[in-house]
């Protein structure tokens, strides 16, 4: 199937009704048996809705930003929100999305639901809709996008991580995100620390230009026989799940 290009961010809202139909919550994630509310059926669930104290959402770079929201709000407890607790989850995109409720009902037909946007502006946000708004053919083309659409978004995390002003947290970061899978594996990674041992660093050096030429002279290594080497530790580790290319001049055995 072609994959196009999303053209816009959906915030998809599920209708979790129980068994026995006796009790209904309004969440951000489908669960076993939650129902994507889009244009197309939202009027087949209009009473229960009405049920619904009104909500709103806010959108922040990560699900953490949310939650702390969420903690905040719970601790305050402000008149501005209603008796229900806030709901934190997540966007497509993996970014940070809470549900708050404010006073009234849920009316699916009035005003647009207000979506307030923390998320760091950098240009590339695309617009902003609820399932609900949507028809839900707009909605199953969001759902089958891949994620990563916000292209911007590692640079933000990293400028939000460069705030620490840690380089020890940046190198314990660096460590732990390469045991992610789909991670990018350095080789070889360099560390300050190395550097130290046979050559004297002053102060005046500017960090930034510093590690920029750690990149580069990393770039230009030839990590051939590393790859060629680690090829084979994967077999040896691996023997039923990898197995060896055959490239056009090799003897077939």
């Amino acid at each position: 199937m072609t994959q196009h290009t999303r053209t816009l961010d959906m915030i998809p809202l599920w209708l979790q009704i129980s068994d026995d139909g006796s009790s209904a919550t309004l969440s951000l994630e489908k669960g076993e048996n939650g129902i994507l509310l889009h244009e197309d059926n939202r009027g087949d669930f209009e009473a229960v809705l009405g049920e619904f104290s009104l909500p709103s959402f806010l959108l922040f770079d990560m699900p953490s930003e949310a939650r702390a929201a969420a903690a905040a709000i719970n601790a305050l407890k402000t008149d501005s929100f209603g008796s229900e607790s806030p709901v934190a989850g997540r966007t497509l995109n993996g970014e940070g999305l809470l549900m708050v409720f404010g006073e009234g009902s849920l009316d699916i037909d009035g005003e647009k639901l207000q979506v307030t946007d923390h998320r760091t502006q950098t240009g590339y946000q695309l617009p902003v809709y609820l399932s609900w708004e949507l028809q839900a053919c707009e909605c199953d083309s969001a759902l089958l996008h891949q994620a990563a659409d916000r292209i911007d978004l590692a640079f933000v995390l990293c400028k939000k991580i460069e705030e620490t002003a840690n380089p020890a947290v940046v190198r314990s970061l660096q460590s732990l995100l390469q045991k992610l899978p789909g991670a990018s594996v350095g080789l070889p990674l360099l560390e300050m620390s190395d550097l130290q041992e046979d050559i004297e660093l002053y102060e005046e050096i500017d960090s930034v230009q510093l590690q920029a030429a750690l990149i580069r002279y990393a770039d230009k290594l030839d990590c051939s026989d590393p790859i060629d080497a680690l090829a084979r530790h994967l077999l040896e580790t691996f023997p039923g799940q990898f197995r060896q290319k055959l490239h056009a001049d090799e003897p077939m055995i």
